[in-house]
């Protein structure tokens, strides 16, 4: 067994692209071998960098907090924070592995992306629950699916359950699948995914108005 644990990761990824905070694959084997006893636990990860420059076009950077790359099987990602970071968590081509009881905040393309793009290899038997899954923007995805295999992918990437979304913000979905997006209501009848997941309830912004710049007591002995 090897655990990652209790520790606090931050700037990751200033000089160099495509990693994570926290990172593992299995790049080597095919989808037909598995592996076991990997657990991830009780991290703090957050503020990742990016490091696109060279690249073309408006690229941003992947920069991810806890990042499970090709054929990554057998991990517990549990208890972990994962905050301000390109992408909270990524499953490439990443199978039987556990995801639960996560925070997933404010993190800039998606809270949880997964993505499939070799034939070889598999995204599939993952397990997502009872995660905290929170984006704070209209631009932010708190689900994002690309994958070349649609048809098989959405069936098999993952089962989903009680888990706690942020609700949408100014009428854009925030639930992104090939990038249709749909509401958590959608992923739920459309894709019969999160099953007893719900939308965590919307603060309205507030002020604290007083009548002038001090404030004052008429009981100031405060003797009752």
């Amino acid at each position: 067994t090897i655990t990652v644990q209790h520790n606090y990761v931050t700037g990751l990824n200033a000089t160099k692209d495509d990693g994570g905070g926290i990172y593992t694959n299995a790049t080597q084997s095919d989808s037909n071998t598995n592996h076991y006893a990997l657990n991830i636990l009780n991290n703090i990860v957050a503020n990742s960098q990016g490091a696109p420059l060279g690249t073309p076009g408006s690229v941003v950077g992947n920069a991810t907090g806890i990042y499970l790359d090709d054929n990554a099987t057998g991990v517990t990602v549990s208890g972990n924070t994962v905050t301000n970071c390109i992408t909270g968590l990524l499953l490439h081509q990443a199978r039987n592995n556990v995801i639960t009881g996560n925070t997933f905040f404010n993190n800039t393309i998606a809270q949880i992306f997964m993505q499939h793009n070799t034939p070889t290899l598999a995204l599939k038997n993952n397990i997502i629950s009872n995660n905290i899954i929170y984006s704070v923007t209209k631009t932010q995805q708190n689900i994002y699916l690309l994958t070349n295999m649609l048809v098989n992918d959405i069936t098999r990437c993952a089962t989903f359950s009680n888990n706690y979304y942020s609700p949408t913000i100014d009428n854009i979905f925030p639930f992104n699948i090939n990038s249709k997006l749909v509401n958590l209501q959608l992923w739920q009848n459309v894709y019969g995914k999160d099953a007893g997941s719900k939308n965590t309830v919307g603060l309205p912004y507030y002020s604290i108005s007083m009548p002038s710049k001090r404030s004052s007591f008429t009981n100031t002995a405060f003797n009752r």
